[in-house]
């Protein structure tokens, strides 16, 4: 079966660049990207129309492209074959496969281009190193700057200096655990959808909604919700782990043989450090009869329970919490 091309509006093919935002490298947020379709003029919004762009190339074109999601640039990958296929017919160049398309046993001959093909695979090789030098170098920016300023996701604080900093305190103060920071990149933006789903009162786990904040802070706090949840892929382009092997997330890479244990720190929800908010009152809650985590005292490194440490902040520090919250309800605990 003959697949039809179109030579309209056809690109000419260039190298394979990266360009970067020309706005401030921190205010970049991940956009769609637009393909053209490889035989006609039609175009699609990747990566949400993925399937309508498959169903488009195998519907009119007797066309696959294989394991289309792992591609690090579906724009520029298309604008090469586009140009290619004006060259050589892609006949001369993709591989063929008979398909049972509707499952009555009647074949369809398609055209499939995949990593199989040596010229694909290098093309796929090079658009994820360029796509691997760019998050690296976003990754050494971030790093290196010292000028970060945002408010904290769930105190008052506003918060100035780096990134690592303001994820620390996440952690020790609110018990949220977003990962370690060298094994993050694009924070920014990390902190953008994850203020954006609080907000929504969604909880950031398990993405159910409640009717208020209080509603879902406490759920979040008995649910031990405060991480991402590993199956939510939303948050993946957030880690690096996730850029490193061509064609594989971490899934992929964790349930390699011999992978590396460390290599779990990417899914918070099974390698959070569980440490007890100080900066959060509803986290220092606990059950009487089980008390998972030891109080740390506000002042010093003292830790015991929670009575405990009232009666040694009050003693050894003059702060009277009971004093200063009787006025408070819960709420204002919370976000005091």
């Amino acid at each position: 079966m003959e697949v039809r091309m179109e030579e309209q509006n056809v690109g000419a093919f260039g190298p394979l660049e990266f360009s970067h935002p020309s706005e401030n490298v921190y205010s970049y947020s991940f956009r769609s990207e637009v393909a053209h379709c490889l035989f006609c003029s039609d175009m699609f919004k990747l990566p949400e129309e993925r399937t309508y762009f498959s169903t488009h190339l195998f519907v009119h074109h007797q066309f696959e492209i294989a394991d289309m999601e792992m591609i690090a640039n579906m724009s520029k990958y298309c604008n090469y074959w586009r140009s290619r296929f004006l060259a050589e017919p892609p006949n001369k160049i993709c591989s063929r496969m008979l398909i049972d398309a509707k499952g009555d046993g009647t074949c369809v001959n398609i055209l499939v281009l995949g990593k199989f093909i040596p010229e694909d695979k290098k093309l796929r090789e090079d658009l994820h190193n360029k796509q691997m030098m760019w998050v690296l170098t976003q990754k050494i920016n971030e790093r290196e700057d010292k000028n970060f300023s945002r408010k904290c996701l769930l105190c008052r604080l506003q918060f100035k200096g780096c990134r690592a900093d303001y994820l620390s305190h996440l952690s020790r103060l609110h018990n949220m655990q977003l990962g370690q920071p060298e094994n993050l990149v694009f924070i920014d933006d990390l902190l953008n959808c994850i203020e954006t789903r609080l907000e929504s009162l969604h909880c950031l786990f398990c993405n159910k909604l409640f009717k208020n904040q209080t509603v879902l802070k406490e759920h979040m706090r008995k649910k031990q919700h405060k991480k991402i949840n590993p199956k939510d892929t939303e948050f993946d382009k957030f880690y690096i782990i996730n850029y490193l092997e061509m064609g594989k997330n971490w899934r992929q890479v964790k349930n390699e043989p011999d992978d590396d244990d460390d290599d779990d720190e990417l899914s918070n929800a099974e390698n959070s450090d569980r440490r007890v908010s100080v900066g959060n009152w509803s986290d220092w809650e606990e059950d009487e009869d089980k008390v998972e985590n030891p109080v740390v005292c506000l002042f010093c490194e003292r830790s015991s329970s929670f009575d405990e440490i009232q009666s040694h902040m009050n003693n050894a520090h003059g702060f009277d919490f009971t004093r200063i919250s009787v006025d408070m309800d819960f709420y204002h605990q919370v976000t005091w």
